[in-house]
């Protein structure tokens, strides 16, 4: 195997393994995103009250670490400002 060829392999699996964390951890977020959606649309239905807000968090199967960070501190934010919506 050559360097470069070599250096590509090592990059691309050093990158994939940063990626690993973060897809889990997104995985956990749109989770809990589609939780807090059925949370609002419960208690618009039940108590009339005003729409919360629970925006879906894409990112392509292709993102980069960077990315993913990006997407994942998005998501967090947005589930963590719902939750204090819904408790209200």
């Amino acid at each position: 195997m050559s360097n470069s060829a070599a250096y590509r392999w090592s990059y691309v699996d050093v990158e994939a393994e940063r990626c690993r964390e973060p897809r889990a951890r997104l995985g956990q977020e749109t989770a809990c995103a589609r939780e807090l959606q059925g949370q609002a649309r419960s208690l618009r239905r039940v108590h009339r009250t005003a729409a919360v807000d629970v925006p879906a968090v894409t990112v392509s199967s292709h993102a980069g670490s960077e990315e993913l960070g990006a997407v994942l501190e998005s998501a967090c934010r947005a589930n963590r400002r719902a939750e204090v919506e819904l408790a209200r």
